[in-house]
């Protein structure tokens, strides 16, 4: 069994899913609490998903697909 998120990966992944489902990235009064470690490692997550998801689009496109961009 893989070993459970903690500390920093966990806001890292809770960040890329925020993205995926589309949200925004800050949303809803409990994030402003979090120690600034946390927010750096949630932002960072989000970005990342935002790049990723650039880097599929434009794979697809070099390979013939369309995303209809």
């Amino acid at each position: 069994m893989a070993k459970r998120l903690a500390g920093k990966r966990w806001f890292v992944a809770m960040g890329r899913r925020a993205r995926s489902q589309g949200k925004a990235m800050w949303l809803g009064q409990d994030r402003e609490q979090w120690p600034l470690w946390a927010k750096h490692a949630y932002m960072a997550g989000y970005i990342d998903q935002w790049e990723s998801g650039i880097r599929a689009i434009q794979r697809a496109q070099t390979q013939g697909g369309s995303y209809g961009i």
